[in-house]
């Protein structure tokens, strides 16, 4: 089966992965797949959607100017252990995809088996199209449409990432940390704008790479630090508890939660807060002999803005005080990732991995 004309007809340098099953460039693989590395710039648009029957493998993960990419509809069937490895891995070790489609260490019994994006550093639009797909969001900003099926969708641990999840049950795992102010509202850097609407959708927080950009470490509510199995894309679930008033942190059921969810709505991180610290409507305090929660503890918090989007932030703990009989806390948040037009988030919808 031709190839998209574009990337046949190009001057750039495309190289496919030599390997006993993908012979030569033009020719698919004996599971249905096409592989293609850019090791510099990338063929600046690239359109698969005609490749009906077969799925592609692309990256270009050294590109800075961008890409344009669209994918297939297919799903092989037979990619298992295809992605595999990668910059963002679940542990120091093994630098892989947290075993995502590969066999016999610890990952889910689904697999991505249709298409593989690794994209650059540049500012990507990327529509993966149908299947289950994996796509690997590089620097940048970037415009991720996973389209349907089962898909992976994985940020760098920078850049900015504005994703469509799309029809299926899709798993979106987070690196980065960030928000900026646009027309006087807070936005994340990364914004999914359809989490769950359909089906199962799950965040997946990455704890080390969380820890590395708060500067801190994410605990529970006795100021215990998360950790994950290691090789598990799931390898922690989320213990929700609501935050609603005058909250003792460390107390049961409190000290066990792993996240909170915050009662009420904020303009912004900066009000939320406000409303978490001494005085606040959610205020968060410890007893005399709980006090374990220390500063540059990270908590987990989900809230809501004030347009009705919901957000899953990370509040750091910055400075603490003493308040009569209990001690406070001062908190620094920064959003992780924002669900427009979703109210809420439950315990099936989050998750921590390695």
């Amino acid at each position: 089966m031709a190839l998209d004309p574009e990337v046949v007809a190009s001057n750039e340098k495309v190289i496919r992965r030599v390997t006993p099953t993908h012979p030569q460039l033009n020719a698919p693989a004996s599971d249905g797949s096409h592989w293609f590395t850019f090791p510099n710039k990338a063929i600046r648009t690239q359109n698969y959607a005609d490749l009906t029957a077969d799925t592609v493998h692309v990256d270009f993960k050294n590109d800075t100017a961008g890409v344009n990419f669209t994918g297939t509809n297919g799903n092989s069937g037979n990619e298992k252990g295809s992605v595999g490895f990668g910059p963002v891995g679940s542990n120091v070790f093994d630098d892989n995809f947290y075993n995502i489609n590969s066999l016999g260490s610890g990952g889910l019994e689904s697999h991505a088996d249709g298409d593989w994006i690794n994209a650059g550093s540049g500012g990507d639009n990327i529509a993966a199209g149908g299947g289950n797909d994996f796509v690997y969001t590089g620097k940048g900003t970037n415009f991720v449409n996973a389209g349907s099926g089962n898909d992976y969708v994985i940020t760098c641990t920078a850049g900015k990432n504005f994703i469509a999840l799309g029809t299926g049950d899709d798993i979106a795992i987070f690196n980065n940390i960030g928000q900026a102010t646009v027309g006087g509202a807070q936005v994340s850097d990364n914004v999914i704008s359809d989490f769950s609407y359909d089906g199962s959708d799950l965040i997946v927080l990455d704890v080390s790479n969380m820890n590395s950009k708060f500067g801190g470490s994410l605990v529970n509510g006795d100021g215990v630090c998360l950790k994950p199995i290691v090789n598990q894309l799931v390898g922690l679930k989320v213990v929700f508890q609501m935050i609603s008033g005058h909250t003792d942190v460390e107390q049961l059921p409190f000290r066990s939660a792993n996240a909170f969810q915050a009662v009420g709505a904020f303009a912004n991180s900066q009000a939320l807060a406000k409303s978490l610290q001494f005085g606040g409507a959610n205020e968060l305090s410890s007893s005399p002999g709980f006090g374990n929660l220390s500063v540059d503890d990270v908590l987990i918090v989900t809230w809501l803005d004030s347009d009705g989007d919901a957000h899953v932030s990370g509040a750091k703990i910055v400075s603490t005080q003493f308040q009569f009989d209990h001690q406070t806390y001062n908190f620094d948040i920064t959003d992780i990732v924002e669900l427009t037009g979703v109210m809420a988030i439950n315990y099936t919808e989050l998750a921590f991995t390695q």
